[in-house]
């Protein structure tokens, strides 16, 4: 029955506070339980629609040549213990030069794989009985596309157009940053394909593999062991495993989705710092209420139980309505979440995770609220109710001679004052500023990275460029040295900074099939420094990823064997870089180095910086003029425009995301503030009485107590961009490190820093002045009345 009395007899006396620590537990468990609905529910649809589908575990791709190869690659791997299931299949196999146009005039930049509508596969849109060309839905979001769209195909200078029949969700090809994406075809439609003269030479053999999920063994240790018995990861040209196909499906979700969780576990230790200051003050206020109450024969295991039950049934209440309020965001924030993930949401809200996550957190309220209250246990029945209040928590006080603040306005004077004698109390909301500008200045640097296309094209790709240009080969063509002429043509334009190429193979690492990154030229500015070590420079050397290097056991100074089409050489690791090419499992050297395995490999692709972006669009017509002057069909790309259409994703949903951060970080300032300002005004309002009763105006009074929230405000920004310096790169390698970027440097501008502290300190100001309208009404009146 005490305890009931202690609660509400807290409920009728702060009955503001009340309804701001309700109105904080809806909003973070609102962000918190759809955060981790979304994040859990994303792998977890991801992992069922693979074995719906009956995705593969890994997947190679045979050429035409390597058709043979294929076949005896396959009969060995069924003889294998380990070996569940192995297939084998017809495809096509078409690379990024100019083979596939969906709809518009632009040509597709990904590879594409065709093959016939496998059996488990079920579509979104349209019929597996209609004749056509089947499209994930990533492409029918990414390429606005819609039933009965024509898909053009171009194989040995032959287009061949078909209907879009029908969309499918692909778990294994169908991320947006996946390098590579397949097309279905029906059987009847793949047949014709095959018989047709212009594409045989596109002809490949598709090999899937399922392992036997045995006790004893995950599924790397039997990767490993297959690899070892039948060399399958270094036969082929494309192996692909399931565990980096469902990291770059869901990186994108994972992204959005991990900036919200952690902006939510900001706001939860905010919550956390605002509750144990309330009970702070609160237990300054009944100082002598405590007291009395204890020497009545309540026991204090009481009067804190009491107290503890009350926070924890405001957070009970503000909790079931954000867990109701995830009901109606979490299916809308996940769509939104995974559109490139190559599938589509299908789940809701999961009893069971929301439940976990509110628990977790009720946990935490209760813990900070104990630690917060045990004080009582120390206090003296006596000593309350003879002296009547003791400071137990706010015992500083630092005074500030307003003769030392005659150089500022009177309102200033009395405002740093203000805030220098209640320091401590102050403190919260310094602590609260800091992390919101902390919150916001860190999201406006991530938008303001997205932003710059080509420093976005070099933190992810590891190399600058400003137009992309390849070579269009039709197999079976002979190679020859055009395009290397072609090159040193470009190098003598005058608008032309630079020109280099940078080819990508896949090649035996030590025993794994690995990308490997060819670099003519590691000068000019066309390449990141290394995060560690240097760049190669000779024909034995090459740098690794720092996932890489963990991944191959290997650092600098130790020597990796490159096998390439049965050719092998060992290569001394000179330095560490980061690229999220493959997820960062891939190393680089120099094109001389790569031809001491491949010595008749030859550029077919190239890179180009130019002294003037502005020239862009002229050195694009002299690039034409060359190649076909020189005989070449070349695809030229504008890589400005090519990462505007990858990253429009990202782009949109960090700035979606620099939006909600405000617009949040202002409601917890609000109420934060609105809490100090009413505790302040309470505890100040002899104070103001006797200052107006000295003569000064209620407008001084007003903009004093305003400026000392405008100077905490200040104090708070300083804390956040302190914190920003220390920790945002930090928070971003983490949250970026699984798709290569272990390092990530954002850069910070001005108006990222300008921005939110001026916004945050202007609304503290005006909310606080607002708010102080209270003073008009003391006076001598109210002197009197108290005294």
């Amino acid at each position: 029955m005490g305890i009931f009395m202690v609660i509400k007899n807290d409920i009728r006396k702060r009955k503001s506070q009340t309804v701001i620590l309700i109105l904080l537990s809806l909003l973070i468990t609102l962000l918190m339980t759809t955060a981790v609905s979304v994040l859990w529910q994303s792998r977890e649809q991801y992992d069922l629609m693979a074995q719906k589908v009956n995705a593969p575990e890994v997947i190679n791709i045979f050429t035409k040549q390597q058709k043979p190869e294929a076949e005896k690659v396959c009969q060995s791997l069924k003889k294998q213990t380990e070996t569940e299931d192995v297939q084998k299949e017809d495809i096509f196999l078409l690379g990024e030069d100019n083979s596939v146009r969906f709809g518009g005039n632009q040509w597709f930049s990904n590879g594409i794989i065709i093959r016939t509508v496998p059996k488990k596969y079920t579509l979104t849109e349209g019929s597996l009985h209609t004749k056509g060309i089947y499209v994930p839905v990533s492409l029918q979001s990414s390429e606005q596309l819609k039933l009965q769209d024509t898909v053009t195909l171009q194989m040995s200078g032959q287009k061949k157009k078909y209907p879009i029949a029908g969309f499918f969700e692909d778990p294994f090809l169908g991320g947006a940053m996946t390098g590579y994406k397949q097309l279905f075809l029906d059987q009847e439609t793949f047949r014709e394909l095959m018989k047709s003269p212009g594409a045989q030479h596109y002809q490949a053999a598709l090999v899937s593999l399922w392992t036997k999920a045995d006790a004893g063994t995950n599924f790397t240790a039997r990767m490993k062991t297959l690899n070892e018995k039948t060399g399958f990861s270094r036969s082929g040209s494309l192996y692909m495993e399931s565990s980096m196909m469902k990291m770059s499906s869901m990186i994108l979700t994972d992204i959005f989705m991990g900036l919200i969780f952690l902006f939510s576990l900001l706001l939860l230790v905010i919550m956390l710092i605002t509750i144990r200051y309330l009970i702070a003050s609160s237990l300054e206020d009944d100082y002598k209420e405590i007291g009395v109450l204890n020497a009545l024969g309540y026991s204090k295991r009481t009067l804190v139980s009491g107290k503890m039950l009350y926070m924890i049934l405001l957070f009970i209440l503000g909790s079931a309505g954000g867990c109701t309020g995830s009901v109606f965001t979490v299916s809308p924030l996940a769509r939104y979440a995974m559109d490139g993930s190559g599938i589509l949401w299908h789940g809701g809200v999961r009893p069971a995770l929301i439940l976990a996550s509110v628990t977790v957190m009720a946990a935490f309220v209760l813990l900070v609220s104990w630690l917060s209250l045990k004080r009582i246990y120390k206090l003296s029945t006596i000593q309350a109710i003879r002296n009547g209040k003791e400071d137990i928590y706010f015992k500083k006080r630092y005074q500030v001679p307003l003769e030392r603040l005659a150089f500022l306005p009177l309102p200033f004077r009395m405002a740093v004052k203000n805030v220098s004698v209640r320091l401590s109390q102050y403190m919260l909301l310094i602590i609260v500023c800091g992390f919101m500008v902390f919150s916001l200045v860190s999201i406006s640097a991530l938008n303001e990275n997205m932003k710059d296309i080509k420093k976005t094209a070099a933190l992810f790709g590891n190399t600058d460029s400003d137009i992309s240009v390849s070579e269009t080969l039709t197999p079976g063509t002979e190679e020859n040295d055009s395009f290397e002429k072609f090159m040193r043509a470009m190098e003598q334009e005058k608008d032309v900074r630079s020109v280099y190429s940078s080819e990508h193979e896949y090649v035996d690492m030590d025993g794994q099939k690995m990308l490997l990154s060819v670099i003519s030229r590691f000068s000019d500015g066309n390449y990141q420094e290394p995060l560690d070590g240097r760049i190669p420079k000779y024909d034995n050397e090459m740098m690794l990823t720092e996932i890489s290097s963990k991944y191959l056991s290997k650092n600098i100074g130790d020597t990796v064997q490159i096998t390439y089409e049965g050719k092998e050489k060992k290569y001394l690791v000179v330095g560490l870089y980061q690229s999220s090419n493959d997820g960062g499992k891939i190393g680089c050297m120099t094109f001389e180095g790569f031809r001491k395995i491949a010595s008749g490999y030859r550029y077919h692709s190239c890179e180009i910086l130019l002294k003037d972006q502005s020239k862009e669009q002229k050195v694009i017509k002299r690039i034409g003029q060359i190649g076909k002057n020189a005989g070449l069909d070349l695809k030229t790309e504008s890589v400005r425009d090519q990462m505007e259409g990858m990253m429009s994703d990202i782009q949109n949903g960090i700035l979606a995301l620099v939006v909600l951060f405000y617009v949040l970080c202002l409601c917890m300032s609000g109420f934060i503030t609105f809490l100090l300002s009413m505790t302040f005004l309470k505890q100040q309002k002899r104070d103001l009485a006797v200052q107006r009763s000295l003569g000064y105006q209620v407008r001084q009074l007003r903009l004093q107590f305003a400026l000392g929230f405008g100077i905490i405000g200040l104090s708070g920004a300083l804390l956040g961009v302190l914190s920003v310096r220390l920790f945002m790169n930090r928070m971003f390698g983490a949250l970026f490190g699984s798709i290569g970027i272990t390092r990530f440097h954002a850069e910070i501008t001005a108006a990222g820093v300008v921005t939110p502290v001026v916004i945050l300190t202007v609304f503290l100001i005006a909310f606080s002045y607002s708010i102080s309208r209270v003073i008009k009404k003391y006076g001598v009146r109210q002197l009197s009345e108290d005294v």
